[in-house]
């Protein structure tokens, strides 16, 4: 698992890649990581404290682990993309 972010005022335009599944532009993010007992919960949150991304792994025993994705439903932060204004 690869987790890439940014905390600082550095804004710049994402190149999308192939693997990436959540992208941000002129977003200031922070993560909160979890770890009880079998698994691990990650939250990358927005300056503002909004869920933007998160997933949850699980290690099985004999097997492979599992991963969660916990995507919100709001759209990802990108250049040109309106988001809704919630209630305008």
């Amino acid at each position: 698992m690869y987790v890439v972010s940014v905390s600082g005022p550095k804004m710049y335009e994402v190149t999308p890649a192939a693997w990436m599944q959540r992208k941000a532009e002129d977003t200031q993010l922070y993560q909160i990581i979890r770890v009880d007992g079998d698994r691990l919960v990650y939250e990358s949150r927005t300056a503002r404290g909004d869920v933007y991304d998160a997933f949850e792994l699980r290690k099985r025993r004999n097997a492979a682990n599992v991963m969660v994705n916990k995507i919100p439903a709001r759209p990802e932060n990108r250049r040109g993309v309106i988001e809704p204004s919630g209630g305008e």
